[in-house]
């Protein structure tokens, strides 16, 4: 089976093949005469196999250690069953934070009810003054962490609560990285050169949250880098085709997981518009949704990549709408 074969079989990029080969994750295929990559016939179900682990939390590296200890003969299934249940451990603290953050806003809700009662019409209220200290509300710490079910979003499960949870962590955890999550942001620049085709080093990345979606915007940091602007403009265009076909498997490849938000995104792809336009010294995507659950799902996916390429963007979202 050619790679091009097993991709339209699977439904990802040769590109994503070719990942996976070098992680491991896929044996190495036989080359034809040819030079052509020659995959076995069980290497459909592999690659399932390795979506179907992504949708449900499991990272790259540890289904690559997974997978290495079966090709060798060896049963890692107590393993498997350790890090199902430390997911579900995770998800279940966030679940146990986001009842005790909803609880406060509760509790805030009939303050302020009360403090309005009391005050003249005209006159400020202060009802932000009444806001405990954030280390005092027991919400979310550190940036997003998302789950999907059956391979689709539960975004819309707590989708405002959710996104005010975890809005002043994630401006903390851009100016305080932890150290595995500098390694990490190094291993994403790494990638990011090597999927989009253009330095790191010579660009700037934004990622934008609106009412009614958002925007990647990339930029050469020199206005005389004639082949970052085309390079990135290429690749602009090029990823805005992928998404509204529901591809994204670019993303994957430089995150090295499933960004949240993306299961939602190609379930719903009718439902979004992304719209590529050049800018003076790059390019922008702007996506625009159609109804709530893609807006959650859109804002996901960028508070995600804010938190990862370490953009320093704003976590908030903006008034700007696009002219429908």
């Amino acid at each position: 089976m050619r790679s091009g074969q097993l991709a339209r079989q699977t439904g990802v990029s040769t590109d994503t093949l070719r990942h996976y080969e070098r992680l491991g994750l896929l044996p190495l295929p036989q080359r034809t005469a040819g030079n052509y990559r020659e995959y076995p016939p069980t290497s459909p179900q592999r690659v399932e196999l390795i979506q179907s682990a992504l949708t449900i939390g499991f990272s790259l590296p540890e289904l690559k250690t997974i997978l290495a200890v079966r090709d060798n003969g060896g049963a890692p299934c107590r393993r498997v069953r350790g890090l199902l249940r430390s997911k579900i451990q995770d998800l279940s603290q966030q679940i146990k934070n986001l009842v005790s953050l909803r609880a406060e806003m509760n509790r805030l809700s009939r303050e302020w009810d009360k403090r309005l009662g009391r005050t003249k019409t005209g006159q400020v209220a202060r009802l932000l003054e009444t806001v405990p200290p954030r280390e005092k509300i027991r919400g979310i710490s550190g940036p997003p962490t998302f789950r999907t079910k059956k391979g689709r979003s539960i975004m819309r499960t707590i989708p405002l609560v959710f996104l005010l949870a975890i809005l002043p962590s994630v401006g903390h955890a851009q100016q305080n990285p932890p150290p595995d999550q500098n390694k990490r942001s190094e291993d994403v620049v790494k990638r990011g050169e090597h999927v989009m085709g253009f330095s790191h080093e010579a660009t700037t990345h934004h990622f934008r949250l609106f009412k009614d979606g958002g925007e990647i915007a990339v930029t050469a940091k020199d206005p005389n880098d004639k082949a970052s602007i085309e390079q990135i403009r290429t690749h602009l265009g090029h990823i805005a085709k992928m998404f509204s076909s529901g591809n994204f498997n670019a993303p994957m490849l430089i995150h090295d997981t499933n960004p949240p938000g993306t299961a939602t995104m190609t379930r719903l792809k009718e439902q979004i518009r992304y719209e590529v336009s050049e800018t003076e010294r790059g390019a922008r995507i702007r996506l625009v949704t159609a109804s709530p659950e893609t807006t959650d799902a859109v804002h996901a996916f960028l508070l995600f990549q804010i938190v990862d390429h370490q953009t320093g963007d704003a976590p908030t979202i903006a008034d700007e709408l696009s002219k429908k």
